[in-house]
Order: C-alpha cells, then structure tokens, then sequence
C-alpha cells in the first residue's frame, strides 16, 4: 500500500483515506461529459453529483420483521429553536412541460407473484409523538401550496389528486371494491371518537362517498349543490 503521508492519502487494496479526521481532502472524479462530476467538498463537509446517480439494490430476506432498506438518510436535531431536518428533492420548471412533473415518485410493482400479507403501499408517513409534544400541530402527511400574487390555479388545482390506471377490467374492480381512504388499526367507531354513530335524519344528498374505519364500510353523503338543496 501506498502511503503520501505530506498529504494524508493511502491507497490500498480495498480502502483507501483522503486526508484524517479533522483534515479533510477535497476529492472530485470526473465524467467523459462535460459539467459531470462527483464531487466531495471536505470544507463544507458535502457530497456533490452532477449528473444522474443510480442505486441498484437486489434483497432475498425472508424477515417477516426486519425491513430491508437500500439507503438510509438520518437527522438528528438537537438545537432548540432549529426547523428542516428533512432530506430535499428540488425541481424548477420555467419552461412548457409535458404530460406529467415530479420532484419526488414512489413506486412499488407487484409482479404476477408478488403480493403482501399485511400493509403495502408506495408511500409511508410515520410519525411518533411523546410526552414533549405538548405544543404544536402534528401530522404524518402535509401539503402545502404555495401561491404568489399573480398565480393562476390552470384547470384544476387541489391540495390532494387521486387518479386510477391501467387494465379496463381492474380499473372496473377498484371501482366496484375500492375506497376512498381508509383509517386502519387503531381508529374505532365509538361516541366522542374522530368517526362517531350518529344519526341525523333529513339529510338529501345525489351521492355517497365510499370509505372505510376500522373494517367498517361507510358512505359520506355528497350532493350536486352547495346548498343540499332537494
């Protein structure tokens, strides 16, 4: 192995050290197109790509109990007063794009054999609240929209959008079988609870909304007009 001491990089079979703990080397590696590089920045301890990175990740586990992960993004945050602590996914649009514009898409193909016992979903939002949590508005999931003074809402705009495609035959199967949404474990049916049994006669409604609580299949009335009007 060879070691340049005068500038603390080793290289050998398997590893090899740019600089040491608290001294730093910057390294970059190029592309064969031009602005296409990898790039770490040792004094602003960053990691920086130019260009497209791929991860390919194949996992046989048969744990019905350890999730496997292909990559793991983890922030603590210990400041009192501090904000963010997210992971970003930026897109700027300035121009007439096409059919469809994501800055982040999750998601799962399950194959002819492919299936799952319990939960599967593209998406997953978890959060665990604690006794610190006295203050506060909490939520898994938020969406905001932001809009500036000459903003244009174009042919429909709405903080949550939900189409189905595909096969006219399983598109006709979600329609007869599927829901709106669903509140899962932990969500009952009781008085005083976020959904409640509560009756009230002389409501008119033209549709119904289908959803479902706690295995309970329930029907959220919905009419034409704004004022329920018969």
């Amino acid at each position: 192995m060879a070691n340049v001491t005068g500038y603390r990089r080793s290289f050998g079979y398997k590893k090899s050290y740019f600089g040491s703990d608290t001294c730093g080397h910057d390294v970059k590696a190029f592309g064969d197109t031009t602005g296409k590089y990898f790039w770490w920045d040792a004094s602003e301890d960053t990691f920086s790509v130019s260009g497209k990175m791929a991860l390919d990740y194949a996992s046989a586990s048969t744990s019905g109990s350890a999730s496997v992960e292909s990559m793991v993004v983890s922030t603590t945050l210990t400041g009192t007063g501090g904000v963010g602590g997210r992971a970003r996914f930026a897109l700027a649009a300035n121009a007439a794009l096409g059919g469809w514009v994501n800055a982040l898409k999750a998601h799962t193909t399950f194959g002819a054999s492919g299936s799952c016992s319990g939960m599967g979903s593209s998406f997953c939002a978890e959060m665990t609240l604690s006794a610190g949590t006295t203050a506060g508005t909490y939520a898994p999931l938020e969406a905001e929209l932001v809009l500036g003074e000459t903003a244009s809402t174009g042919t429909a705009t709405s903080f949550l959008y939900g189409n189905v495609t595909g096969h006219a035959t399983g598109i006709g199967t979600f329609n007869h079988n599927g829901f709106l949404f669903e509140l899962g474990a932990g969500c009952t049916i009781d008085t005083d609870h976020v959904v409640q049994a509560a009756a009230v006669s002389d409501i008119d409604s033209t549709h119904a909304i289908r959803i479902r609580v706690a295995g309970t299949t329930l029907y959220i009335p919905a009419h034409t007009s704004k004022t329920f009007a018969q």
